[in-house]
């Protein structure tokens, strides 16, 4: 491989890029969008929040360049080059690609769906002798080489280079760097692409290969190493950055959309796989047939940290039975005549109950194993833990866990209690015009919002593990937006405006807290008939917002917020300051933590927040617009990208303690996406256990997998600003810890079984263990 952090053309670059490029033995990086202004040279160091640092090289002309496909002129050609050196009058907008270091430029060939150039070689013979006269050598070099030019380069000659740490999102310098817009409004383009990524990610990465670790550890199943590699390719191959960020034609996205449910049928195959492993029958019956004699309810927790909070699951029982407990609250059951099936077991079909709901497990330590008796079929657990419950005072209607206290009035305000604090949440829908395209989002003069209407609240689920309640919106959103000036030159500015039909919408929130939960959870659903518009939910944080902290890969971004005026329509060329930024599962605003589930885009204004719920646009690429001043890519259709029918989002929100925010957020993210994973068993050898101890809550699990030399392999990372230690206790027989880089390359270093990680350190040991001999697949 060229071990170049080649990124052209990303939307952005994370602050982890460095790290994570460093973790593969990869150096450098070149890169284009999202730098700001830097020295002379385009070169400096970029660094990570763990202090991982690359030699960076900025494209600042860009790396879409075609002038060998359109010009066959060598002069002209010559001519070209020349301007990559210096600036001319003629030239002055553009940066200058002039690197002291190697005494030349960087040129690159070619662009975005471009054959190589016809007869290229004979090309730049020509011209290098054309320029050898003027004092100016061309050849052509890979970038490998010229990366390994440039550092002994900076090296012989001692260059000091500034440093640049930090994410790369800023486009205020866009038009010197030949149009290097952000793009940013792919954040919330197709953001059923997004949740679909969160969801597929944190089931492969967070449930199903620490379990099969654990029950392979065990002996009770072997580790499915060639079906999780089939799962990460197809996960894999969703995820280049026009794929993911949801900017290609409709057909890649179908693409996409059925490579995720390839993705399912794997992980659905595999967990059924341990449910078997998890029974042992000697009839011919399916190990999920109620008449299998189930003694118990095995739950493994998958994170680092102890955990106790309730877990969704499905199961069948015998028709009319009785499962009455304060243990398990059944949301959904119904008569079926099922088919059941298994290895060694004949299909049949068999009249069952099938039920959905919620158990609770009680506590489960940290990467362990917890087993909870079953007495006709119920799981007996016992705890002081207060359970979840709603009621109704007049035209008031509150859920509670005791943890947290949610009440929603007549008219739909939507109030919290925590402790002695209460909070006035809001909670309102607001919808805006979209003139904009899969690249950016634009507004339309003079458009104002459009607020959900309040309608009703009912109580949903009544405890005593879920409580919840259901609330009904109704606005009215104009069929799409309309363009009267069709006939429009390259650099004018589509006149648009919003069509006066309107289209009802009904949007329902489901409420809801859970036993033992501090987070109050919110589930919303529509279905979206209109076109070329954008939803958002906005919190009230109760105080102007100064500053956000938000999930970077694996690190936190401090971000101050100051008002962003924008002159619209911008000049060509240059492209409106971002008012929208990125998260992963969470980010902090006043000591409020906002969890969400495939929603990476968040706002600030004032004392709200918002969470964009959908950015429904219908084409991939407009012109000039109001915020972006040319074009991002083809002017072809994409009416899928409307993201018309059935929209689901899953978001959350809970209140912080000023102390130790960090380590708290990313318990409670582990809380909101689930890391306990059940099933019924009759298997012995499920004892309970921790099977390995993270005493460090500043220590978080990322990822726990097996080699196919049987050796765990275990991602920490170090969540905090200061230097974490942590004591590696397993109940394992451990011959020895190694460490890895994250290309599995072992580090030379020996380790103890107490390790320092360094402040945000990213850091994966493996330990061999002695496994017994599995009888069964």
């Amino acid at each position: 491989p060229a071990m170049i952090g080649y990124c052209p053309d990303t939307f952005g670059h994370s602050q982890d890029l460095p790290r994570i490029l460093s973790g593969f033995g990869i150096n450098n990086a070149i890169v284009w969008r999202g730098v700001g202004e830097v020295e002379t040279n385009p070169v400096f160091w970029w660094q990570s929040p763990d202090g991982s640092r690359v030699l960076t090289y900025h494209l600042n002309r860009g790396y879409y360049q075609t002038q060998f496909h359109e010009n066959k002129n060598t002069s002209e050609l010559s001519q070209s080059l020349k301007t990559w050196l210096n600036h001319s009058p003629e030239t002055n907008h553009i940066a200058n690609a002039y690197c002291s270091f190697i005494d030349g430029a960087l040129c690159p060939v070619g662009g975005d769906h471009i054959f190589p150039p016809k007869d290229f070689t004979a090309t730049i013979e020509s011209i290098d002798q054309k320029l050898k006269g003027e004092g100016v050598d061309i050849w052509v070099i890979q970038p490998s080489d010229f990366i390994n030019l440039l550092s002994a380069s900076i090296t012989a000659s001692n260059g000091e280079l500034s440093t640049v740490t930090g994410e790369l999102r800023d486009n205020s310098q866009a038009k010197l760097f030949e149009r290097a817009y952000l793009l940013p409004g792919v954040l919330s383009t197709r953001l059923y692409l997004k949740r679909a990524n969160r969801l597929a990610e944190h089931r492969i990465t967070n449930i199903i290969e620490p379990l099969f670790s654990l029950l392979a550890s065990k002996g009770i199943a072997t580790y499915p190493h060639h079906e999780l590699g089939k799962a990460w390719q197809l996960l894999l191959q969703n995820q280049p950055h026009d794929s993911i960020c949801g900017c290609s034609v409709d057909a890649v996205h179908r693409e996409m959309m059925v490579r995720t449910d390839s993705f399912n049928n794997i992980l659905d195959a595999l967990e059924k796989r341990a449910r078997l492993a998890l029974n042992t029958t000697t009839e011919s019956l399916s190990e999920n047939d109620p008449s299998v004699n189930h003694q118990q309810l095995t739950v493994f927790n998958l994170s680092g940290q102890d955990q106790a909070y309730p877990v969704a699951m499905s199961w069948y029982t015998n028709p009319d039975q009785t499962q009455k407990s304060a243990n398990i609250q059944i949301t959904k059951t119904e008569k079926r005549d099922e088919l059941f099936s298994g290895p060694g077991v004949t299909p049949y079909y068999k009249m069952v109950q099938y039920n959905e709901g919620w158990v609770w497990p009680g506590y489960v330590p940290g990467i362990g194993i917890s087993n909870v008796t079953l007495i006709n079929g119920v799981p007996q657990t016992r705890d002081k833990t207060a359970n979840a419950k709603s009621s109704s005072a007049g035209e008031h209607k509150s859920i509670t866990n005791e943890l947290i206290t949610v009440t929603v009035s007549k008219d739909g305000k939507i109030s919290a209690v925590s402790g002695s604090q209460s909070y006035e949440l809001s909670h309102r829908l607001q919808d805006v015009a979209d003139g904009g395209d899969t690249y950016n989002f634009d507004p339309l003069p003079n458009d104002r919002p459009i607020e959900a209407k309040f309608m009703n609240v009912k109580i949903g689920n009544k405890g005593p593990i879920v409580s919840s309640l259901l609330l009904t919106y109704e606005i009215k959103i104009p069929e799409q937006v309309l363009q009267t000036n069709t006939d429009i030159q390259p650099n004018e500015i589509a006149d648009l405006s919003r069509s006066p039909k309107l289209i009802p919408h009904k949007i329902q929130t489901e409420i809801s807290v859970r036993k033992n939960v501090p987070i109050v959870f919110f589930e919303t659903t529509w279905d979206n008939k209109a076109q070329d518009h954008r939803l958002e939910v906005l919190f009230n944080t109760g105080k102007p917002v100064i500053e956000t902290v938000s999930e970077n890969h694996f690190s936190l971004v401090k971000r101050e917020h100051r008002k962003v005026s924008s002159n619209l329509p911008v000049d060509i060329g240059t492209e409106a300051p971002p008012d929208r930024f990125p998260c992963q599962r969470f980010f902090i605003a006043n000591d409020q933590l906002f969890l969400n589930t495939g929603l990476p885009e968040y706002a600030v204004e004032g004392n709200n927040v918002s969470i964009t719920l959908l950015r429904a646009v219908s084409i991939l690429s407009r012109g000039r617009m109001r915020t972006r001043g040319g074009g991002a890519g083809p002017h072809l259709p994409t009416p899928e990208a409307n993201c018309l029918g059935p929209n689901q989002t899953s978001y959350a929100w809970a209140p912080l303690g000023i102390s130790e925010q960090a380590s708290r957020a990313y318990d409670l993210a582990e809380q909101f996406e689930g890391r306990l994973w059940t099933s019924l068993s009759n298997n012995s050898s499920t004892e309970n256990v921790r099977l390995i101890q993270i005493e460090n809550d500043s220590i978080r699990v990322v990822s726990m997998s097996l080699t196919p030399e049987n050796e765990i392999r275990l991602r920490l990372l170090n969540t905090s600003a200061s230097e974490q230690t942590l004591q590696v206790k397993s109940a394992f027989n451990i011959d020895q810890v190694r460490r890895y880089n994250l290309a599995d390359n072992q580090d030379s270093t020996a380790l103890t079984s107490s390790i320092s990680l360094k402040p945000f350190e990213l850091f994966t040991i493996g330990f061999s263990i002695k496994t017994p001999e599995i009888s069964y697949a």
